[in-house]
């Protein structure tokens, strides 16, 4: 999900929406 997520961004499909969500995922993925 944090791969098609980040594909998603990276792609700039929906980067008003993704844009939290993307951080929030780095985040966790930080955290861990």
């Amino acid at each position: 999900a944090k791969i098609t997520a980040y594909l998603r961004f990276a792609l700039g499909e929906g980067i008003e929406k993704e844009e939290t969500d993307f951080a929030a995922e780095v985040a966790a993925a930080v955290k861990k």
